[in-house]
């Protein structure tokens, strides 16, 4: 028979790239983060594109937006930390705009025991209870460039923080039962990553693939 296919809805259109789009859980907003203010801002619009708000000005937002249980809007958000020193929290912002607050500081004890990476990618669980932060540091090591990547859970309310994961992963995405995260495990060798399975409540992960 013959196929046809749906053209495309503009829901954003701008001169700057409008990327890392993120349905409300209701399905009647979208936030995403661009440049199209000069800096990498949070917006929200409605599904349909209308409607578009900047959530954040001037924020340097890192990496993906993500909807709280409650509606608000969270993002790694890059802030100063010294002279030549940049640190990334985890940050809210209601969807019409705002002061964002934060909601995971970098400088939480369970942050800083892990190299201190930069916060960024929130992922909340499916029952909203808990929170996936994905964090990276880059640096040099005489001539060798090293990136450090983990994975650290809280509650939704950004208490409670711990890393969940030993070692190097990334990617991290909670199982649709909201029991499990899975994430990609870097293992040094021929067999190269792998994808595990972790328990929200901390312990061993199982290995899924590779």
């Amino acid at each position: 028979g013959v196929q046809t296919c749906a053209l495309p809805i503009y829901v954003s259109s701008s001169t700057a790239d409008d990327d890392q789009p993120a349905w409300s859980p209701d399905g009647a907003k979208i936030a995403f983060s661009s440049r199209r203010g000069g800096t990498r801002d949070v917006y929200t619009a409605l599904a349909t594109g209308s409607g578009v708000i900047a959530a954040t000005k001037g924020a340097h937002v890192l990496g993906a937006p993500a909807w709280s249980p409650e509606g608000a809007v969270a993002f790694g958000l890059l802030e100063g930390g010294g002279p030549g020193k940049v640190k990334s929290t985890i940050a809210v912002v209601a969807p019409s705009g705002g002061t964002p607050r934060t909601l995971v500081a970098a400088s939480d004890p369970a942050i800083t025991a892990e190299e201190e990476p930069d916060l960024s990618d929130p992922v909340f669980s499916p029952d909203g209870g808990y929170l996936l932060l994905s964090g990276h540091r880059s640096g040099s090591n005489a001539s060798t460039t090293v990136s450090t990547s983990r994975v650290f859970v809280a509650k939704a309310d950004g208490t409670e923080v711990r890393a969940l994961i030993s070692g190097q992963a990334s990617c991290a995405r909670f199982t649709d039962d909201g029991r499990q995260v899975l994430a990609k495990v870097e293992r040094s060798g021929p067999k190269g990553d792998a994808i595990y399975a972790f328990p929200v409540s901390g312990g061993e992960g199982e290995k899924k693939s590779g």
